[in-house]
């Protein structure tokens, strides 16, 4: 999640060079509390940008090799994969307390 919101910041900010591979999307284990810690700063991050980003090039075309999608799509994609990953989040805490 830390790594895609980092992505969509990168994004954001014109930096149309930033990548996520492997080593970005599982990087290394951590404890738990720098992955936290991680996650809360790229939060931060984020919404700086999001804060600065002007409304009216939302319909534009992110700048990207492999897809066409604009920068509405990509603020989306970001809540739509945290979504995703709270809900595997929910199901673990519920089997866990079983």
């Amino acid at each position: 999640m830390a790594s895609w919101r980092k992505f969509c910041t990168q994004r954001l900010k014109n930096d149309n060079d930033f990548e996520i591979g492997d080593d970005r999307n599982f990087p290394e284990p951590s404890t738990w509390q720098e992955a936290i810690d991680k996650l809360h700063q790229n939060q931060r991050d984020l919404v700086v940008v999001i804060k600065q980003f002007p409304e009216e090039r939302l319909g534009e075309l992110v700048p990207n090799k492999i897809q066409k999608y604009t920068y509405y799509t990509l603020l989306h994609g970001v809540i739509q994969h945290d979504i995703y990953h709270l809900g595997q989040i929910a199901l673990l805490q519920k089997m866990a307390l079983q």
